[in-house]
Formats: C-alpha cells, structure tokens, sequence
C-alpha cells in the first residue's frame, strides 16, 4: 500500500539514492524499485491532496491507490509525442479518470439503499471535474517545492544554510561564505550537488 507522507523515505531518514542513470519515469516503465519509490515520496502527498479536494479521507486514500496501480499498468503508453503531452497532463487524466469511476460505483450503490428519488437526485449533479481547469496543484513550482520538502532534511545543517543563504535569498557563494566561515569553493561545490540531486529527483516531471 502507497502511503501517502514522507514515511516512504528510507529506514536511515534519508530520500531514495539518485543513482541510477535513467529518469523516474524510465525507471517505473522499467520496474525499478527505487525509481517506483522515488515517484511515491514525491507524487503521492500531491496525488493524495488531490483527491482529497473532492473525497473525504478514506475514499481520497482509495482512489489514490488506483491511481498508483493505473501509472504502474500504464506508464508504458504514456509518450511525450508534443506539448501537451507532460506527465503532469497525463497524470490529472488519470486522476481525472479514477474520480469518475469512483463515482460511478458509488452512483450505482446508491439506488437499491436511497430508492429511485435518490438516484434521480443524484444523476442531476454535473460531473464536479467537467469544468476544473486547475493545475496549480501540480503546477513546477508545486512540484519543485515537494521536492525541496524531501531533500533538505537529508542534507547536513552546515548545507542546509548554505542552501538557504544562496537559493532562497540569492546570496553569491562569496557573500554566503563569508558568512558562513567557508571558501567559495566549498559553498559552490556544495550546490553543485543539491541541485544536481534536486534535478535528478524531478526529472521528467517539469516538462
């Protein structure tokens, strides 16, 4: 079962390694563990809240699941053939999808317990998703900011400020180092490798 906070990270506190040479997306079509595990930490809390907008908890939880097991039935048919074609497209139609089967099912539940009455009233509501446009929610700055939720707790304190100095308030890596008591080598070497690993983890998913 997907959970859907950050206790998916490893048993040592730490985000899944950023090793393997192939993309998250890559990886799952590939049935990579890690690249499976990497996707979850990141996505699932955004898969969650989504369905949660329209569901109250427990449904949300299971509609989630079947949106984990449509991306790892369906990764393969997902192509970036224009545009349009983003995994982060692709993924709303797949939530998209799994509400209204959720709905469904709950719609044809609802007639033998509410009686006719119930299930005339029922199919007069408008399909809550046929006007949503959003995409804020999986928007890059969204996902760039789930991804910073992951990774700055697996850094050390002394990188943490190093990160907070130059790539949230801008600082040159000499104005940080200064600060910091470091060379400016040292703080550029340093963010060298956080936005590499930051890179890593989103890959394919900004596009």
């Amino acid at each position: 079962m997907v959970v859907f906070d950050d206790s998916t990270a490893t048993s040592d506190g730490n985000a899944p390694s950023s090793s393997t040479s192939l993309s998250l997306i890559q990886g799952i079509r590939h049935n990579d563990q890690e690249a499976w595990d990497r996707f979850v930490l990141l996505w699932g809390p955004l898969i969650y809240n989504r369905c949660r907008k329209w569901l109250p908890d427990a449904c949300a939880r299971d509609v989630s699941q079947e949106v984990f097991l449509a991306v790892c039935t369906g990764i393969h048919r997902f192509r970036r053939d224009g545009p349009k074609q983003r995994f982060r497209c692709w993924i709303r139609t797949v939530i998209r999808s799994k509400l209204q089967e959720h709905w469904r099912k709950n719609k044809r539940q609802i007639g033998p317990v509410g009686g006719s009455d119930n299930l005339e009233a029922l199919g007069r509501i408008a399909d809550p998703l046929s006007d949503d446009d959003d995409e804020s929610w999986c928007s890059p700055g969204m996902i760039v900011a789930r991804g910073l939720d992951i990774l700055l707790p697996t850094l050390s304190p002394e990188v943490q400020q190093m990160v907070q100095l130059v790539y949230f308030e801008h600082y040159s890596y000499a104005e940080a180092a200064q600060k910091l008591g470091k060379t400016p080598e040292a703080v550029r070497q340093a963010m060298c490798r956080f936005r590499r690993d930051l890179k890593d983890m989103l890959d394919g998913f900004l596009d």
